[in-house]
């Protein structure tokens, strides 16, 4: 499929694999392979894991959370910076965090484009998500064998290495802003008030009756049942928290509460909530 694909499944498994271990995964690939080195012996059924459960669909949605805290992406805003002016060009950039880059751009669309351009350009996202397809569905076999003589060419690559932290405070801060953003429906369970708001200025409490019963709901999802009481109970324990954590992309009640179980706080609870977010893209053919 070519370097380009195999840019892309690379980043993918290694920022998967990094935290899912908690260790940092060094990636490196090109046209013919995908290397992946770990500071400890791991059980290679992990990576063959990854491979065949990361959903094809949510390839996009996965790769611009690893592209926007990634080498690529920083260099990308780099030139940007210098071609609008508000970097110098005697500035060097590798002296430069990404987190000093974002905030240059903070509340500027710009880094949604370099994101999709560094996408796109640098890229196969569609062979990425065909190659997938064909590893779940059997067509591509994922064997586990010993490094050919044909691998091992490729031995002395250099490439970036992923962190489990790589979801640091530049991406943390985006999700902030975001879920801040999120507009969401609550439903009063005492009196059954319902209203919309966005997460930013939602209060755990209902503005008719004071009651703290609240349900909260994104887009159409269904009113009332099990979850409903789940909701509302959680934010009845928990206030704002809760609405904040209900908020994030494909989190329900049920892991809502496990999440807020941890009982972190501040950006914390952030990683925590992306985690999920990322599991979700990861594994959401099989809630579909």
């Amino acid at each position: 499929f070519g370097s380009m694909t195999n840019e892309a499944v690379g980043r993918l498994i290694a920022s998967l694999l990094a935290q899912r271990l908690g260790e940092s995964i060094a990636v490196d690939s090109d046209a013919y392979r995908i290397y992946l080195r770990v500071a400890y012996p791991i059980k290679l059924e992990m990576v063959r894991d990854v491979m065949l459960n990361t959903n094809p669909e949510g390839v996009e949605e996965l790769m611009r959370v690893v592209l926007r805290n990634s080498r690529f992406i920083r260099w990308e805003m780099v030139k940007v910076a210098r071609k609008f002016g508000v970097l110098s060009r005697d500035v060097d950039g590798r002296r430069l965090s990404l987190e000093r880059i974002m905030d240059i751009f903070e509340g500027m669309p710009l880094i949604d484009e370099v994101v999709d351009k560094v996408m796109w350009e640098k890229m196969d996202i569609e062979h990425t998500k065909l190659v997938l397809e064909r590893m779940r569905d059997g067509e591509i076999e994922v064997r586990i064998q010993k490094l050919s003589p044909f691998s091992l060419q490729g031995e002395k690559m250099k490439g970036e290495v992923f962190r489990p932290s790589e979801f640091d405070s530049a991406v943390i801060e985006l999700l902030k802003k975001r879920l801040d953003e999120t507009r969401i429906t609550l439903k009063c369970m005492n009196c059954a008030h319902e209203w919309r708001t966005r997460v930013g200025r939602a209060s755990p409490e209902c503005p008719k009756c004071g009651g703290r019963m609240v349900a909260v709901f994104k887009g159409n999802e269904a009113r009332g049942g099990r979850a409903s009481v789940k909701s509302a109970s959680l934010v009845a324990s928990h206030g704002k928290k809760a609405i904040v954590v209900m908020a994030g992309y494909g989190i329900g009640p049920d892991t809502a509460a496990r999440i807020l179980g941890t009982q972190k706080d501040g950006d914390d609870l952030l990683r925590e909530i992306l985690k999920a977010e990322i599991n979700y893209s990861r594994t959401r053919r099989f809630w579909d």
